[in-house]
């Protein structure tokens, strides 16, 4: 969902305008100060990008992660100042700007990379890496027996 659809179906489920009385945001949350809860925490917790709610007194928390808590609020303000943005449907598309299923970009970067040079140093890191951890082990063992003899 974008920032803009969760926004709606929160204001949706908390609405309407005269039910809001605070709009803020934190870190990770969407702080809501309310007249009337008439909505239940579960229904919150379906939205998409919604990871929980809590409820501080007179304020409910809806705990949507970092970043998108202030995008999702600045959408909400705005849905707040203007409920008829509801009704408008959306006239760009993903597609328009060149979203897909990012399987071309992937092989495009993998063909890029695949010079010789770092192939060479992948197989070597390949052979070192399963050493990696028994070469911390042994300098552990080097210190204790150096410590005690």
């Amino acid at each position: 969902m974008t920032n803009k659809e969760i926004a709606a179906a929160i204001f949706k489920l908390v609405g309407p305008k005269e039910n809001i009385l605070d709009v803020q945001n934190c870190m990770t949350r969407l702080r809501l100060q309310l007249v009337d809860r008439n909505y239940t925490d579960g229904q919150l917790k379906k939205i998409a990008g919604v990871k929980g709610v809590n409820n501080a007194g007179p304020e409910v928390q809806i705990v949507l992660g970092p970043g998108l808590a202030r995008a999702v609020t600045e959408e909400f303000k705005h849905i707040l100042e203007n409920p008829a943005v509801l009704t408008e449907q959306a006239t760009v598309q993903p597609a328009d700007f060149g979203v897909g299923d990012g399987k071309a970009l992937h092989a495009s970067i993998k063909a890029k990379n695949a010079t010789p040079f770092k192939l060479a140093l992948k197989k070597i890191a390949n052979i070192f890496m399963p050493l990696v951890p028994w070469l911390y082990w042994l300098r552990f063992a080097y210190r204790v027996i150096e410590h005690y003899y």
